[in-house]
C-alpha cells in the first residue's frame, strides 16, 4: 500500500509537470515554425551590415583642426562616419547606405514605462514593458523602406541635445499604448543607464512624433528609435543595400576605410538574411530541446500510469474474479478499474492547468521565443488525459481477462 501510495504521487506530479510543460513547448514550436515561415517579411538578402569602430589612441582622434583647434574622438568619428557613408554610397553597387547602433533585431532590450500607465517592476517578466531600443540616422527608415503609419520620420530639429523626439514601431503601439492615437504619447526609460541612447536621454520623457511599420514580419517585440548624429554612437552598425556583387563591397568596404583611417576597423559583416538565419537556427535548437524533453515526461507519464495501473489490476485481481463470478458486468468492472486512474489523471491536470496558467500570466509566450496559441492549454489537458486513459487501457482489458475460478483458486 505504501508502495501504491508513493506511486499514485509520482504519477500525479508527472502528469501535473507534462501538462504545464506541453503548451509552452508548443508554443515555442509554432513560433519557430512560423517565423521560419515568414522568413525576415523583406528582401534581407540585399542588405550587408558591418559593425565599424575606431581605436581611441591613434593620434588622428586627436589632431589638431587649423580652425576649431583639438578634434576630440566623437567629432573625428562623426567626420569618418559622414566620409565613409559619401564614399560608399558613391560605389556602383551600393544603393543605399544607413548607420545604426545595431542590427535592427540585435537592438538593446530596455524596460519603459508610459506617462499615463503604471510603471512595470524590474523583472524578466514584466512582458510588454521591455522594448528594443535603436539609436538610427535620418535615412534609416527610407534605407529599410519602413513606412510611415501615422506622424512624421525625424528632422534636422530631432537631432539637437535638448529634443526628445522618438519614433516606434506598430508592435510598440499594440503591444503597449493600445487603441488612440500615439503620437505625443511621452516615453521613458525605467530603470538604469542606456549605453545606445543619446547623451542625457536617461529618466527623460520622450515624445512618440511617428510610428512605422514593423521590419520583420515576426517581430515579437517594440522598438523605439532614437534620432542619432555622426560620431553619438560608437562602434557604428553600417547597412548597406546592395546589388549581386556582395563580395566585391565588402572588399570595398574595407579598403575605403583603410584609407580614411588606420585606426578603424571593419568586423562582423554579414547580410540581414544570413542574420536572420543565424537566429533561426538558435531559435531550432531551443525549441527541438524543449520537445524533447517534453515528449519524454510525456512518455514517462504514460509509463508510470501503465504500471500504476498494473499494480491496481493485481492487486485487486481477486475482487475483479469474485464480481465476474457473481455475474458483474464486464463495464461496470472497466469502470472500476479506471476510476482510480481517471482521479489520479485529473488532479495532475488541474494541478498543471494552474500551473500553465501562471506561467502564461508571469512569463508570456513571447518572452520564451514563441507564439501565444489561444486555446494551447485546454487542447494540452485533452491530451493528457487522452494519453493517460490510453496508456491505462492495456491493464484494464487485462484485468477483464482474468478467469474467477482462477482468482478463487489464488484466494
Amino acid at each position: 500500500m505504501q508502495l501504491g501510495a508513493t506511486w499514485t504521487v509520482l504519477v500525479v506530479a508527472q502528469v501535473a509537470f507534462s501538462m504545464a510543460a506541453l503548451p509552452v513547448a508548443v508554443e515555442m514550436a509554432y513560433g519557430t515554425v512560423r517565423s521560419g515561415i515568414l522568413g525576415p517579411g523583406f528582401a534581407a538578402e540585399e542588405y550587408l551590415t558591418a559593425r565599424v569602430m575606431m581605436d581611441r589612441e591613434t593620434p588622428s582622434s586627436t589632431e589638431v583642426d587649423a580652425e576649431a583647434g583639438p578634434r576630440p574622438f566623437a567629432s573625428r568619428f562623426g567626420s569618418l562616419q559622414t566620409e565613409l557613408v559619401r564614399q560608399l554610397e558613391a560605389e556602383p553597387e551600393v544603393l543605399a547606405v544607413t548607420v545604426a547602433a545595431a542590427v535592427p533585431n540585435e537592438a538593446r532590450q530596455r524596460f519603459v514605462e508610459v506617462d499615463d500607465v503604471s510603471a512595470p517592476e524590474e523583472s524578466v517578466f514584466t512582458g510588454n514593458h521591455l522594448i528594443r531600443s535603436l539609436p538610427v540616422d535620418d535615412v534609416f527608415f527610407d534605407v529599410y523602406d519602413l513606412p510611415l503609419l501615422t506622424g512624421r520620420g525625424f528632422n534636422a530639429g530631432d537631432f539637437e541635445p535638448a529634443r526628445a523626439a522618438v519614433v516606434v514601431n506598430r508592435t510598440f503601439v499594440q503591444t503597449l499604448l493600445g487603441d488612440g492615437n500615439p503620437l505625443g504619447r511621452r516615453i521613458r526609460y525605467f530603470n538604469t543607464e542606456n549605453p545606445d541612447a543619446p547623451a542625457g536621454s536617461e529618466q527623460r520623457w520622450h515624445e512618440i512624433v511617428g510610428v512605422v511599420d514593423d521590419l520583420f514580419a515576426d517581430t515579437r517585440r517594440g522598438t523605439m528609435f532614437h534620432p542619432a548624429e555622426p560620431g553619438q554612437i560608437h562602434p557604428a552598425t553600417f547597412a548597406l543595400r546592395v546589388g549581386s556583387n556582395s563580395a566585391g563591397v565588402t572588399s570595398r568596404l574595407r579598403e575605403i576605410t583603410a584609407a580614411l583611417d588606420p585606426g578603424l576597423r571593419v568586423d562582423e559583416v554579414r547580410s540581414l538574411d544570413e542574420i536572420h538565419r543565424q537566429h533561426q537556427e538558435g531559435n531550432y535548437l531551443g525549441a527541438s530541446a524543449l520537445t524533447a524533453v517534453t515528449l519524454s515526461v510525456l512518455l514517462l507519464s504514460a509509463a508510470g500510469m501503465y504500471a500504476l495501473m498494473s499494480f491496481t489490476v493485481n492487486q485487486r485481481r481477486r475482487e475483479i474474479g469474485i464480481r465476474s463470478a457473481l455475474g458483474a458486468q464486464p463495464r461496470r468492472l472497466l469502470a472500476g478499474i479506471f476510476r482510480r486512474a481517471a482521479g489520479q489523471l485529473a488532479v495532475g491536470t488541474v494541478l498543471g492547468i494552474l500551473v500553465a496558467t501562471l506561467l502564461d500570466h508571469y512569463v508570456p509566450a513571447e518572452e520564451a521565443g514563441g507564439w501565444n496559441i489561444p486555446g494551447a492549454i485546454p487542447a494540452a489537458a485533452t491530451l493528457m488525459m487522452a494519453l493517460g486513459l490510453f496508456a491505462a487501457l492495456g491493464p484494464a482489458r487485462r484485468g477483464l481477462r482474468v478467469e474467477p475460478t482462477e482468482a478463487l483458486r489464488d484466494w
